[in-house]
């Protein structure tokens, strides 16, 4: 006598001969639901396995459902990775999120400070040295002019704090004297003659009382190219 019966996975009709003496495993041949039919032919299903609708679909529809000891590794090996490594790549995201513009900023805030350092440094050395160019000056220099065109001259030139000086040099064995008022700017000295003469010179300093001394432009062309080592004269 043939028995039918329904799939409890997925409600395929299945046939057997006759029901067991007793309680039988039994395996769908479609979804590979394993079920218990019993003695009287009910189906008994698992308590572990959730109720699931029953449906006419064909095996193709209806994939092996994961066993009982397949589930609950599944679940154990979740529950571990996510006590670990958080609650999935939602945490990752949120991680770079915070920490990609923090390191932005700070780099950002790195090169401003650097730019600013380096022009408050620029302003500094101009002011510094262009207002200490005349204190470095002041005093009396003694040194030997020596030309290309014109016999050398021994001198010693007087920069005062006020900013003028005084010339005096030894001309046909006569000291003579001349007063101007000088300007020191980016290593160069200008002189105005009282006499309306005028004289450009770069001012190199060799050490703390030793100065070079070269005459660039001149009212008196004779002069021009005209050097000298001044030495500082002590009181």
């Amino acid at each position: 006598m043939t028995h039918n019966l329904s799939c409890p996975g997925c409600a395929r009709q299945l046939s057997i001969g006759q029901p067991p003496l007793e309680d039988t495993l039994v395996q769908c041949p479609a979804c590979r639901e394993v079920f218990t039919l019993s003695a009287d032919g009910r189906v008994v299903r698992p308590e572990h396995v959730s109720q699931r609708p029953a449906s006419g679909n064909n095996s193709s529809n209806n994939p092996r459902r994961p066993s009982y000891l397949e589930q609950k590794t599944s679940r154990t090996d979740n529950l571990q990775r996510s006590s670990q490594w958080g609650d999935g790549e939602e945490d990752w995201q949120e991680f770079d999120r915070q920490d990609k513009p923090a390191k932005s900023k700070r780099t950002v805030f790195y090169v401003l400070a650097g730019v600013l350092g380096m022009i408050i440094l620029v302003v500094w050395a101009v002011l510094h040295f262009s207002a200490s160019g005349s204190e470095r000056l002041v005093g009396s220099w003694k040194g030997t002019f020596q030309f290309l065109w014109r016999e050398n001259v021994d001198c010693t030139y007087r920069f005062r704090r006020d900013g003028t000086m005084l010339d005096e040099h030894v001309r046909q064995g006569m000291l003579v004297g001349s007063t101007g008022r000088y300007r020191v700017a980016n290593g160069e000295v200008t002189i105005h003659w009282a006499n309306g003469g005028f004289e450009r010179a770069t001012v190199r300093h060799l050490g703390p009382d030793t100065i070079e001394y070269v005459i660039q432009d001149h009212s008196d062309r004779t002069q021009i190219g005209g050097k000298a080592t001044f030495v500082r004269e002590r009181p």
